[in-house]
């Protein structure tokens, strides 16, 4: 299974929280990560065969990190 951070920094705090909803009916999980400014990433366990980045519930404009290998 693979696993991603999307930072959501650059959305605003009510987008943050529809793009996690969004990605979360689709991904086998998903992990809220909070900071000072609130809800700032998301990590996502992907086990779909679509890529994830390309997907349709991929936030546009936020940077993605794949996590381990």
């Amino acid at each position: 299974m693979l696993m991603y951070r999307v930072d959501l920094t650059s959305l605003e705090p009510s987008e943050r929280v529809a793009a996690v909803k969004r990605i979360d009916v689709v991904a086998f999980d998903t992990y809220d990560g909070y900071g000072t400014s609130g809800l700032e990433y998301v990590d996502v366990a992907w086990d779909r065969k679509e890529d994830f980045v390309s997907s349709p519930v991929f936030p546009t404009g936020c940077r993605c990190t794949k996590m381990g290998n």
